[in-house]
């Protein structure tokens, strides 16, 4: 990467300088990158004392040995470094570039006896601007791997972080026998120097330092210090290195990155995607979160928050299947695991996880959304139950009640149906004739509180709930206790007050009719109606006994009947 990427910065530095006319004549044996080379050293140094040497310097320095062949023959073509550049070369062959991972060379130990010691023995301390260059052409040939990286900075020829990098990743491979542990020693001493070292006192110059980090395969640390060191840009653009590494495999077998990658995605959707993202872009890099477990809690998390349902999970059909072709989760998953996301999503919104409010109508359309029908119909019911009598929530009760109606004529339509389908499957079609009484048994209160008892009593009358005779007691006594729901259980001493209720106001009503009437006819109609809902009332009250109600409800029902004179 370092060699290519010198490589382009040489060729467009030339091929702007010859657009504008800057090159001048240079009088040259060289060809190709070779010759685009000696022009850049021309323009960079200005002079031709050194172009010899530090031609062949940048020819290495772009991973190019045989255009470093051709300048050193060019230049002295007897010298001793010429032998180890055409072994090189020869290694490179027609590659553009000796790097080239189709090549996969190894390294060279042809240099044998020629060392650092060969070129200080031929030169003082004192060293023109053609022996600096040649000295780095000597220690990138035949030099070792130095124990403070840091020392190369120092050398003229080292002008950038990528020069000392490349230079760096040069010695741990040729020159040292174990290139594994010398790169892993270098990334240890990128971290040791510090952001400082790199970044000096810019603080928010964070990327000095995340490239040589992750050119040493630092790639946690690189991440870690993108992330805290540039706010909100600066978690996007860590994330976004972290997936890329992660999809090249770099990360996939550390778990410690593994979890840098997992905090990077949670923070990043936390408070960055979600401010201006739609709930499919932030989904798209939750499923990135390498831990299945907490990929899901997210997701689920993703659901409850945005409340962007169909977006995410799809529609429902006439029949009550979802449809997913158009929902988000779908690209992802399977249809059997996006409904139980949604239904997991439907029980943190009803139970409030985490601290969030409780939300027990998103948690109907989720349970509807993800085709659970027996936790649907049973939330239903509770709430049935639970506003059954209670006239006071105003809103929230005919919200439900409402709801309630809207999916009996969806589902039980007559038609065969998702719902009907998946109650049978669970053996649970019992939920839906609870459903039922429960809705007659809404609209019955309903009436009670109109005083439209006339209406109310025929309701009942269909739910056959009471005994119509003293010989039906002890068979509606057995029913209750074997056969009604829980929900049913808990509302039934409500209900039988109300039944009574109806029958006591029907009384009152018809007794007062009976006042001033001279219709003998209607008044003999009149007393055998009033002694009917007497015999009601005793009928009722004697149940209520049976079924052994709490006491307060048979001293109501009690003191009713004693009226009824």
């Amino acid at each position: 990467h370092l060699g290519r990427q010198f490589q382009a910065h040489i060729a467009n530095a030339v091929r702007s300088a010859t657009a504008n006319r800057q090159t001048g004549h240079i009088s040259s044996r060289l060809t190709g990158m070779a010759r685009t080379v000696e022009t850049f050293v021309s323009l960079t140094l200005g002079s031709d004392k050194a172009r010899g040497w530090a031609t062949v310097y940048y020819c290495l320095r772009c991973g190019d040995f045989v255009s470093a062949k051709e300048a050193l023959y060019a230049h002295d073509r007897y010298h001793v470094l010429y032998s180890i550049l055409n072994q090189y070369a020869q290694q490179q062959g027609s590659q553009h570039y000796y790097w080239d991972e189709a090549t996969m060379l190894t390294k060279n130990n042809g240099s044998g006896d020629i060392t650092m010691n060969t070129f200080s023995s031929n030169y003082n301390n004192s060293m023109g601007e053609e022996d600096k260059f040649e000295k780095a052409c000597w220690s990138l040939l035949v030099g070792t791997d130095r124990e403070d990286p840091a020392m190369m900075m120092e050398e003229p020829v080292v002008k950038t972080m990528e020069d000392f990098v490349y230079m760096s990743i040069w010695y741990a491979i040729f020159g040292s026998t174990r290139p594994d542990q010398s790169l892993a020693a270098f990334g240890e001493s990128i971290k040791k120097l510090g952001p400082r070292h790199f970044q000096g006192d810019d603080s928010s110059d964070c990327w000095s330092y995340v490239m040589p980090l992750l050119l040493s395969q630092q790639y946690e640390t690189s991440m870690l210090h993108l992330a805290k060191g540039n706010g909100d840009e600066g978690i996007l653009q860590a994330t976004h290195l972290a997936i890329f590494l992660e999809s090249t495999r770099d990360l996939s077998e550390e778990s410690s990155q593994n979890n840098v990658l997992t905090s990077l995605l949670t923070e990043f959707t936390s408070h960055v995607v979600t401010r201006e993202s739609t709930a499919s872009n932030t989904l798209l890099y939750l499923v990135r979160i390498p831990d299945p477990q907490l990929q899901r809690k997210k997701i689920v998390e993703l659901i409850v928050d945005s409340r962007h349902f169909e977006e995410l999970g799809g529609s429902l059909s006439q029949d009550g299947n979802r449809r997913g072709e158009n929902a988000t989760l779908d690209k992802h998953y399977s249809s059997k695991e996006v409904c139980t996301l949604l239904e997991e999503a439907a029980r943190m919104a009803y139970e409030g996880e985490d601290g969030r409010t409780k939300n027990d109508k998103d948690a109907l359309e989720l349970l509807h959304l993800a085709e659970k029908y027996v936790q649907l119909l049973s939330l239903l019911n509770q709430k049935l139950a639970t506003f059954l009598k209670d006239t006071n929530t105003g809103h929230e009760r005919e919200f439900w009640l409402n709801a309630s109606n809207e999916f009996n004529n969806w589902h039980f339509n007559g038609r065969r149906t998702r719902a009907i389908e998946v109650l049978e499957a669970a053996d649970r079609v019992d939920l839906v004739d609870v459903f039922h009484t429960l809705l007659k048994l809404f609209d019955f209160f309903n009436k009670l509180m109109m005083h439209d008892f006339e209406n109310a009593t025929p309701i009942l009358d269909s739910l056959y709930l009471f005994p119509r005779s003293e010989g039906e007691v002890a068979a509606k006594v057995q029913s209750y206790n074997s056969g009604k729901s829980e929900l049913l259980r808990d509302i039934f001493p409500s209900v039988v007050l109300g039944a009574m209720d109806v029958v006591y106001q029907q009384f009152v009503r018809t007794k007062h009719k009976q006042v001033g009437n001279n219709n003998t006819n209607a008044i003999s109609v009149i007393i055998e109606y009033l002694k009917q809902l007497k015999n009601r009332a005793v009928l009722l009250n004697s149940f209520s006994c049976a079924l052994g109600l709490p006491l307060d409800v048979q001293s109501r029902m009690t003191s009713m009947e004693a009226q009824m004179v």
